[in-house]
């Protein structure tokens, strides 16, 4: 089974970022051989830094959910304010269905229980 990494803003997946940290990892150990120079190293330790970063940030989820929601919750003010019909259909249109759910719901659990 394939997983289909999801890119980031950048065309980049977590995947590819990982990679590039494990191949700085392994700069790191050759250029850490007797000979280099400081600026190497911290070249490298920056270059290392700033992939772990992007790591954390693409594989925090919590964070992730909370950006989708911040946007979604901008986008229905947005659609409030510019277009209040169309915002209050969609708001009727969600609770209608809302209700069949429950009312399917719980008419699944009454009969079930009349057996």
């Amino acid at each position: 089974m394939t997983s289909n990494p999801e890119p980031t803003s950048v065309g980049r997946s977590a995947a590819d970022v990982a990679a590039e940290a494990q191949a700085s990892l392994a700069e790191a150990a050759t250029i850490a051989a007797p000979g280099s120079t400081a600026a190497d190293i911290e070249r490298l330790r920056g270059e290392i830094v700033e992939t772990l970063r992007e790591l954390e940030d693409r594989l925090d989820v919590g964070k992730r959910v909370n950006e989708a929601t911040e946007r979604a919750t901008l986008r229905l003010s947005e659609l409030r304010r510019t277009k209040p019909l169309v915002f209050a259909a969609g708001v009727i249109s969600a609770a209608a269905l809302a209700g069949c759910v429950v009312w399917a719901v719980a008419r699944k659990i009454s009969r079930d229980l009349d057996l």
